[in-house]
C-alpha cells in the first residue's frame, strides 16, 4: 500500500503542478489558447513526463554519446541542453497533439512553450519535496476520512523519508 500512496501522491503533484503551467503558457503565450482543454492537457502533459520524458531523454542521451565521443565542457553542456530542450518540445508536440489547446504561430506556439515547460520541471524539481508532502497529507486525511482508520494507520504507510518514492530515493 505504501508504495501506491506514493505513487499516487506523486502523479496527483505531478498533476497539479502541470496544470499550473499548461494554465501559465495559455494565459501568458499569445501563441497559445486553451479553455477547459487545458485539464485534459496537463494530464497528457503528466504522462508524458512520467512515461516518454525518461525514454526520449535515455535514447538522445545514448545517441549523443555515440555521436559525440567525449565532447569537452562546454560542448557537452550544450549539448546536454539541447536534449533537455528536444524533449521538451517532442513533450509539447504531444500535449498539443493528444489535448484541445490550440497553437497559434511556430514560435510562440511550438518554440516558446517548452522554454516555459523546462522552467516548470526546474521549478518543480526545486519544490516538488514539499509539494508531494503536502499532497501526501491530504491523501492520508482522505484515507482517514473514507476508511474510519487513525492517524497512526496512514503515518506507518508514509515514507520516512520525504525523497523516497516507490523505487526508493531519488537521485
Amino acid at each position: 500500500m505504501g508504495a501506491m500512496r506514493a505513487w499516487i501522491v506523486r502523479l496527483g503533484a505531478l498533476l497539479v503542478f502541470n496544470l499550473i503551467v499548461v494554465v501559465a503558457i495559455v494565459l501568458f503565450v499569445p501563441g497559445v489558447r486553451g479553455s477547459w482543454g487545458v485539464l485534459w492537457a496537463a494530464v497528457v502533459l503528466t504522462a508524458a513526463t512520467v512515461w516518454v520524458k525518461p525514454l526520449i531523454t535515455s535514447f538522445l542521451t545514448d545517441q549523443a554519446g555515440n555521436w559525440a565521443g567525449r565532447p569537452r565542457w562546454l560542448a557537452g553542456k550544450v549539448l546536454t541542453y539541447a536534449i533537455v530542450y528536444v524533449v521538451a518540445f517532442v513533450i509539447w508536440l504531444l500535449t498539443v497533439i493528444l489535448s484541445d489547446v490550440n497553437v497559434h504561430g511556430w514560435f510562440l506556439g511550438y518554440v516558446l512553450p517548452p522554454l516555459i515547460v523546462i522552467v516548470g520541471w526546474f521549478v518543480y524539481d526545486m519544490v516538488d519535496d514539499r509539494f508531494e508532502a503536502t499532497a501526501g497529507n491530504a491523501y492520508d486525511a482522505a484515507h482517514r476520512r473514507m476508511t474510519g482508520g487513525s492517524s497512526t494507520e496512514a503515518s506507518a504507510e508514509r515514507p520516512a523519508d520525504p525523497s523516497e518514492g516507490p523505487a526508493g530515493p531519488r537521485p
